[in-house]
């Protein structure tokens, strides 16, 4: 599908102006815009819980500026309130419960559901009829909802290292489904240690559900790391997780101008919040990919990749590509007017689906800087060790390399320069090497790796002032 074939309609509605503006908001960074959209659609997405796929996808920006996430903030305020979880409240010291362990006093809350979990896991073994278990539960259940409400108001979103309780691990709404954003800090912390010493949580995230039994919670990460903290052990944990985890690189150092945010943010949450509540409604077995000249490449280049990734990324990867289709449709048609063969609901949807592939394209060649999806095999931590050592000295001699690479030879250990040198990763200059800048490195990606020109059919769309 290309940029001339569509006629565009006369009349914009506010909404539909809006979201063409957003689309175009950082026209002169290419790789900020890819960004920006895709973290965007994947967001709606994940914040939709299971409406469009079991699992949702989870996404990491890496903000390559000086200063604050700017592509995050941008996000939080297309997101509005659904990026802006509760704090639970403070832990307050808890009186002893009653003789029964029931209490409606809320200070005895969380001693409450603990004894409803309690007294639930003694009853499991009995094997009751449902009459029976109804009986002897009480009001447990309806005391685990009512104090669940109260002691964790953000069951839908939270801040990572709020979100797992000693007690409940991760306390969710009805869906078992919740966002864990990593931004502060301390959430940034949290998640490298579970990385590290808890992967299990993340691996096989437990909680329990209404009927007060154990259950298996689906959970999904977006957030923002410094590059400072972009480093090979985080990029390296990611990818031992079953889902992929996109890294979405970015390099804004101001804040990004987003036209009429007053007519984004009502279409993007109410229809999102109408997703999360009707789980499975758009599961598609058909896929609903806009036709795109440039579709192919992209393809190519995420297969490309993702072939030499550890698991099987490269079919959990084509899997998304699918569901993106759909995904990207239903965004366009929340925004759009019209059937879905209307020009407005063609353009929002090409667009979307095509600038979330270029970001996804670009997340994966991010990667790349890591020695990962290089096809170096067993060479690949090797890889890294070397980038890293490089990278530290500011550059090094072919020498000094071989040193640190003590198990290759000095064919070997060319060859693995060369390799690095075609990847774009460093240039070596007779005995010389020197790393490439990583805002360097992903800039040159689009003539590198052969990206199509991004021409977007909404570049008609657009009103000029004058």
């Amino acid at each position: 599908m290309s940029a001339e074939s569509i006629t565009m309609p006369s009349y914009l509605g506010p909404e539909e102006q809006a979201f063409a503006s957003l689309l175009h908001a950082v026209p002169e960074d290419d790789l900020a815009q890819s960004t920006l959209i895709t973290s965007l659609v994947l967001s709606i997405w994940q914040f939709s819980g299971s409406a469009f796929s079991i699992s949702a996808p989870s996404f990491l920006l890496v903000n390559g500026s000086d200063g604050e996430d700017e592509a995050f903030k941008a996000l939080a305020r297309l997101m509005g309130p659904m990026f802006n979880p509760a704090f639970p409240p403070k832990r307050t010291s808890e009186p002893h419960p009653e003789a029964n362990g029931l209490s409606g006093h809320p200070d005895h809350a969380r001693t409450t559901m603990r004894a409803a979990l309690a007294l639930r896991s003694k009853l499991r073994a009995r094997n009751l009829d449902p009459v029976s278990l109804k009986r002897l539960l009480g009001d447990y259940p309806a005391y685990w909802q009512q104090y669940k409400a109260a002691l964790f108001p953000a069951v839908e979103a939270n801040h990572y290292d709020q979100a797992w309780d000693k007690d409940f691990g991760f306390v969710t709404g009805d869906d078992d489904h919740i966002s864990l954003i990593v931004l502060s800090k301390e959430s940034r912390a949290a998640l490298l240690r579970d990385l590290v010493k808890h992967l299990d949580r993340l691996l096989s995230p437990k909680g329990f559900n209404n009927q007060l039994d154990p259950t298996t919670k689906r959970v999904a990460l977006t957030g923002s790391f410094p590059m400072t903290e972009w480093n090979t052990d985080l990029v390296d944990a990611t990818l031992a997780l079953p889902k992929p985890v996109f890294h979405l690189p970015h390099f804004l150092g101001q804040q990004v101008v987003i036209e009429n945010l007053r007519d984004l943010v009502p279409p993007i949450v109410a229809s999102t919040r109408f997703y999360r509540h009707h789980p499975g409604m758009f599961f598609t077995d058909t896929t609903q990919q806009p036709v795109l000249d440039d579709f192919q490449v992209y393809e190519g280049l995420i297969r490309r990749i993702s072939a030499s990734l550890p698991g099987d990324r490269e079919f959990l990867l084509r899997n998304f590509i699918r569901q993106l289709g759909t995904v990207t449709d239903h965004i366009a048609q929340a925004i759009g007017k019209g059937s879905r063969d209307s020009p407005m609901r063609q353009a929002l949807h090409a667009d979307l689906y095509r600038t979330t592939l270029r970001g996804i394209a670009y997340s994966l060649v991010a990667l790349q800087y890591h020695a990962h999806g290089l096809g170096l095999g067993n060479n690949r931590a090797l890889a890294a060790d070397v980038l890293s050592f490089i990278r530290s000295k500011g550059s090094a001699t072919r020498r000094e390399v071989q040193r640190k690479a003590y198990t290759l030879d000095a064919d070997s250990r060319d060859h693995l320069l060369q390799c690095l040198e075609d990847a774009g990763l460093v240039v070596t200059e007779n005995k010389m090497v020197r790393p490439v800048p990583f805002e360097d490195f992903l800039k040159a990606s689009p003539v590198r790796e052969r990206f199509p020109h991004l021409s977007l059919l909404t570049a008609g769309l657009l009103v000029n002032p004058a």
